[in-house]
């Protein structure tokens, strides 16, 4: 009986790391896509300024 409600509780112990676990890539992954998408704009308007100086450099 003592070994089923130990493995009971390490069970719930785990699946409340797995959550944490979850949350924690959740999040990580809205910042990895947050950067990513703001190094693009970034790279999109280095680009536009290039673009611009080169047309009034004529």
């Amino acid at each position: 009986m003592k070994i089923a409600l130990f493995a009971f509780l390490l069970a719930a112990a785990c699946s409340h790391g797995d959550a944490a676990l979850r949350d924690e890539q959740s999040r990580t992954r809205h910042y990895r896509d947050a950067y990513e998408t703001q190094a693009q704009q970034i790279a999109q308007l280095k680009a536009r300024i290039a673009e611009l100086e080169k047309r009034d450099c004529r």
